[in-house]
């Protein structure tokens, strides 16, 4: 018999332990896949240790417990490399995750399935991949950038090492293995948990052996199990995409490929396209609203529109109208089950083929029928608000229109885009969705026009004005004259998007962020509280922060989220500055398991 020490592949509390103990008739190697029973499941998990019983004869009998067996392998060799034990015990203590939590993200999510084509694959004499229907050029620019990828990886490819190159986004991720099937003829494949069992088992096992030299991937492939990585290359490194921001532990790629790059001592390299749209000498325009806050464009711009030919218009947000407001008690219409404001939309009603009108909560889905009064004070001046695709399209409906919802996949974005480009005449309302795509349109674009800038600015985020910058970049890649339309244009972030100067817009801001206490200047921790009582979760959040006064550790907060109601739940967060590592401990001690935890946040709504 037999001694077992395994890491469980599920999410146990930090103050749970995450290595459990058991026994077996059977020796399983260390770096094996087992099923361990918890409760009343079996659950895979990781071996760390088989040693005979007799040795561990004296731990068992102090112990308070009963062993439980393990009887059966769901893969009974090593699949996974040695540094996986340094890297996740590095990267859950600076997400302050539990070590089973980062071990459960790192391996693919139906094991079970997995360990199946595990052991029946095979390995290919070609790996090399493209997706379908996806045939594109890549610009002259990204030809450039893309060739300048391809020199830094040339030492590893004669040395028949392996590379990681991640990308934010699965369009520039396409480009660039299309580029790579024309100039490169060595295996390369993209890695992700997303793919079929099958698929990923034959992948992994032939990266395990070193069958895969060059690696795409996006969130999940710094998890993949290099057997030579010499290097780690990050493209566009700018892009908050690259930061999980729906599922915890909210992993962010750059920080993670920092911390394996440290763990391996390989060398990792940052590829920012953004350099090369800094060079183009487009035209950018700030127009004032001022005088007409209703009108969807300012006479300047519409003389423009009447001028070009292809053209982009950018509204961030969908629907008809963001919100619909009482003009009596100033209050938002808000969904009953989340606290969100409800959208206005002009539906189609596929039965009797009439437009209706429809209020929908952006967060849960609920529909409802637009109401007549203020559900507050009753008073019957209810306006519809701010501007929505919807609205837009109405005003111009020869455009074509580009949103996403829940339903959107990615294979219909592919055929709306291949469409649109077929066309003569190239006039297209979008939101910030479409940005994504950019990567196609190199000046494609005679005008582009951000219809409200106010519409990207008003979160609560001090990252708003350097995300808003950025993404006027992006707009300066795809096209000749950019308007951007504000209620504010005297501020310091359009007045330097109209000199671009770069320079003067991050002097300001990393002043603000000095003077406030936001990164660089140091890390940022937020962390969120919910419960079904209001009462309850203002309680426990007031709890947290007086722990976190006593500690002597800067905070803002408690405030109710920027989204109060979620699904009949109610959330609180506290926003915790941090100076040093001195600190970050301290804090770690304060926040209970039940709070969410987000290290480096770039969402805050």
């Amino acid at each position: 018999m037999y001694f077992l020490e395994v890491i469980p592949l599920i999410y146990l509390p930090k103050e749970k332990p995450q290595i459990l103990s058991y026994f077996s008739q059977k020796k399983f190697k260390p770096k094996s896949l087992v099923l361990a029973p918890i409760k009343h499941q079996k659950i895979p998990a990781i071996v760390l240790e088989s040693e005979p019983l007799e040795k561990k004869k004296l731990l068992i009998k102090e112990s308070d417990f009963l062993l439980k067996e393990i009887s059966e392998a769901l893969i009974e060799e090593e699949f996974f490399p040695d540094y996986f034990f340094d890297f996740l015990e590095k990267a859950s203590k600076y997400y302050f995750s539990s070590l089973t939590l980062s071990w459960f993200s790192a391996f693919p999510k139906n094991l079970k399935n997995f360990s199946k084509f595990w052991k029946k694959t095979s390995f290919k004499k070609s790996y090399s991949w493209k997706l379908k229907d996806f045939n594109f050029s890549p610009s002259p620019t990204l030809k450039k950038i893309f060739s300048q990828i391809l020199k830094e990886i040339q030492k590893e490819i004669k040395e028949k090492k392996q590379v990681l190159i991640i990308f934010p986004d699965n369009v520039i991720l396409n480009l660039f293995a299309l580029y790579l099937s024309s100039n490169f003829k060595g295996n390369f494949c993209f890695f992700s948990f997303s793919l079929s069992s099958k698929k990923l088992a034959e992948i992994y096992k032939a990266i395990f052996f070193n069958k895969i030299q060059i690696v795409l991937g996006l969130s999940s492939s710094l998890f993949a199990p290099f057997s030579s990585l010499a290097k780690i290359i990050i493209f566009d490194p700018r892009n908050n995409s690259h930061k999980n921001s729906n599922s915890r532990p909210f992993f962010d790629n750059r920080t993670l490929a920092k911390i394996l790059s440290s763990v391996l001592k390989i060398p990792l390299i940052e590829i920012d396209p953004l350099k090369e749209f800094e060079k183009k000498k487009t035209k950018i325009e700030i127009l004032s609203l001022k005088e007409n806050p209703e009108e969807i464009l300012t006479k300047k711009a519409f003389s423009e529109i009447e001028s070009k030919k292809n053209i982009l218009l950018i509204v961030n947000r969908k629907g008809y109208a963001p919100y619909l407001l009482c003009q009596d008690c100033f209050r938002v219409l808000s969904c009953e089950n989340c606290d969100s404001p409800l959208v206005f939309y002009k539906k189609l009603n596929l039965e009797t083929l009439k437009i209706e009108p429809k209020l929908i909560c952006r967060h849960c889905g609920k529909e409802r029928k637009p109401i007549d009064f203020c559900p507050f004070c009753k008073g019957y001046l209810l306006k519809l608000s701010g501007l929505g695709i919807q609205k837009v399209k109405e005003k111009f409906p020869f455009f074509e229109e580009f949103s996403k919802d829940k339903q959107t996949t990615f294979k219909k974005e592919l055929k709306f885009i291949k469409n649109f480009l077929s066309q003569k005449e190239k006039k297209l309302i979008s939101t910030a969705i479409i940005s994504k795509w950019f990567w196609l349109f190199e000046d494609l674009f005679d005008l582009a026009i951000i219809l409200r800038a106010e519409s990207f600015l008003a979160f609560p985020d001090y990252l708003s004005f350097e995300k808003f910058y950025l993404f006027s970049l992006r707009l300066k890649f795809i096209s000749k004259k950019l308007l951007i339309q504000t209620f504010n244009p005297e501020n310091y972030l359009f007045k330097s998007l109209k000199e671009e100067n770069l320079e003067k817009f991050l002097e300001k801001e990393i002043n603000l962020r000095k003077k406030f206490g936001f990164p660089p200047k140091g890390k940022l921790i937020r962390i969120v509280y919910s419960d079904k009582s209001s009462l309850k979760a203002k309680k426990e959040a007031q709890k947290v922060a007086w722990q976190l006064k006593f500690k002597k550790i800067k905070f803002l907060g408690p405030t109710p989220s920027f989204i109060f109601k979620k699904k009949n739940r109610f959330f609180y967060e506290i926003l915790i500055k941090l100076e040093n590592e001195k600190e970050k401990n301290l804090a770690l001690k304060v926040i209970p398991s039940d709070w969410v935890i987000d290290v480096d946040p770039v969402k805050f709504s």
